[in-house]
């Protein structure tokens, strides 16, 4: 009966996360657009095996049904691992002595926190690299079995492979030692385990050095890895600390935009920028902290009296490559403390065993989820990604450029309408976050031509085309108050030589307005 339920559960989450999928796609628009290209690009130090992986069922998938595309093909492996991550976090609690009942409230937490309802189906590495570190760790659980060993240490590779930067944060080998009747075994097998991912980042990241894609491979690896940051500093620092703090909130509950909404407030330091939305999730905070400061505390009880005070600490200090890894580099993305969702839900299931509080806050964490996350932007169409999608494939012909600046429209809003409406974006401030403030306006010409000799047409935000009111425009399009990015009037001079057509369509209360290149050409000659 319980092998039916599961199966049944794993394969309707299979297809919810993606038929749930709140538009949210992570970096998979890029390994979609990267191995549909001629030819494929699969060489990324971050994610080595990921995209051949994607490549691979891709063209399986192609032969099954023709319109197949790279971008669902990423989708299904997805959703497929991260299904069966969820089924394994439920065996792994039953394994570690939770009641049934409590196992399943915390698996809910698991497979419903904010992380989840938005990775899981996005067709980005993340939440299935989380399964094979499940794997890998329920298999060392289990000793007894057959190929136990081999199983862990071969989940652990394919969990570096798809993710190699921050795999090595997890399963740290002490969060074992507080199992002490099957210790040794354990941290056996789990020592193989993370000696051959060891190796297989050493071999990957060599494999990559050595490619003759590039003349110094090493320079690419450390290009690779600051442009990942978008310009947010690798550093241990108190605004990256606070990152971390709001983070690991957002990983587990959706708090809207809490995060772009508290740097205006912060920076801008005015009052007009606070939106009631804001001091709701902050409100939201408070009570999930104190929530789970209550979990903590009945789950530590219960260890304390389960295990010895020295393996208690030693399970607590392996969380810590965790959280330094997120206390230095963007804590605030939701991936980033996506490992510390097993460990709380679990300490969830130990608290829901005695406070009923606590049940009704798992149920109301996955709901709010669901209802504020997935629902509006599954009912509406796509939420403001699917608008735009509509609104740029109407109003545009292909091969069309649209400028963009400022946080108002999110990169995972962009990057969906450029997938699907295979039309190009240039956002200015992501543009200099991945490649520097230097040269930006070279950058921005060039995407700009490129539109213009391939047939298309180039449309601007309209507060980039006017010289008036740059403080309002400013506050329209939620410039970032935090890095050193050309400003609206320095946008303004740029567009002075361009002629507007006196074509428009609006998206909300932003309007799109189109550009000429004719009065450039008349100055070159």
């Amino acid at each position: 009966m319980l092998y039916r339920s599961t199966l049944l559960s794993f394969l309707i989450l299979s297809v919810g996360y993606i038929l749930l999928n709140p538009w949210w796609f992570g970096d998979a628009i890029w390994y979609a657009t990267d191995i549909s290209s001629n030819p494929p690009f699969l060489v990324e130090p971050g994610h080595v095996l990921w995209r051949p992986l994607g490549l691979f069922v891709w063209k399986l998938l192609v032969l099954v049904v023709p319109s197949t595309t790279p971008l669902f093909a990423f989708q299904f492996i997805c959703s497929v691992l991260s299904a069966g991550g969820v089924a394994i976090f439920f065996a792994v609690c039953l394994e570690l002595g939770l009641e049934k009942r409590s196992s399943l409230l915390a698996t809910v937490m698991y497979a419903g926190s904010h992380f989840m309802v938005s990775y899981a189906g996005s067709g980005s590495s993340y939440a299935p690299s989380l399964s094979f570190l499940l794997a890998a760790f329920y298999f060392a659980l289990r000793p007894e079995l057959r190929f136990s060993k081999t199983l862990s240490i071969l989940s652990v590779v394919m969990a570096w492979g798809l993710w190699s930067i921050t795999s090595l944060t997890v399963l740290g080998i002490g969060y074992a030692a507080a199992l002490q009747r099957r210790k040794p075994l354990i941290r056996d097998t789990l020592l193989y385990a993370f000696s051959a991912g060891a190796l297989c980042l050493t071999l990957c990241f060599l494999a990559y050095l050595s490619a003759d894609k590039v003349e110094a491979p090493e320079n690419s690896f450390v290009q690779w890895l600051v442009s990942s940051g978008h310009g947010i500093p690798a550093r241990l620092s108190f605004s990256n600390t606070l990152r971390a703090l709001l983070g690991a909130f957002l990983t587990h509950i959706y708090l809207f935009d809490i995060g772009t909404q508290l740097k205006l407030a912060l920076y801008r330091r005015t009052l007009s920028s606070v939106s009631p939305s804001l001091g709701a999730a902050l409100t939201a905070c408070l009570i999930f902290s104190s929530l789970f400061g209550l979990s903590l505390w009945h789950s530590l009880r219960r260890l304390s009296a389960a295990s010895s005070r020295q393996g208690v600490v030693t399970a607590s200090l392996s969380l810590a490559p965790i959280l330094l890894f997120g206390l230095i580099w963007q804590g605030s993305d939701i991936e980033r403390l996506c490992f510390l969702i097993p460990v709380t839900s679990f300490l969830f299931g130990f608290g829901l065993q005695r406070s009923f509080l606590l049940k009704v806050a798992a149920i109301l964490i996955v709901g709010s989820n669901l209802g504020f996350r997935v629902f509006p932007t599954v009912f509406s169409g796509g939420g403001e990604s699917g608008q735009l999608t509509r609104l740029v494939e109407n109003h545009t012909k292909p091969h069309s450029l649209l400028v963009i600046h400022g946080q108002r429209f999110s990169i995972s809003s962009w990057t969906a309408a450029q997938y699907f409406s295979k039309r190009d974006f240039h956002s200015i401030l992501y543009d200099v976050q991945t490649n520097g403030e230097k040269a930006w306006q070279k950058r921005l010409n060039s995407s700009m031509t490129k539109a213009w000799e391939n047939g298309g047409a180039v449309w601007v935000l309209a507060p980039l085309l006017s010289t008036e009111h740059t403080s309002q425009a400013e506050h329209a399009l939620q410039m970032n108050p935090e890095f050193p990015v050309p400003s609206v009037s320095q946008v303004c001079q740029f567009f002075m030589t361009f002629q507007k057509t006196g074509r428009s369509f609006s998206i909300g209360k932003l309007e799109f307005l189109e550009i000429s290149h004719e009065r450039e050409r008349a100055e070159v000659r």
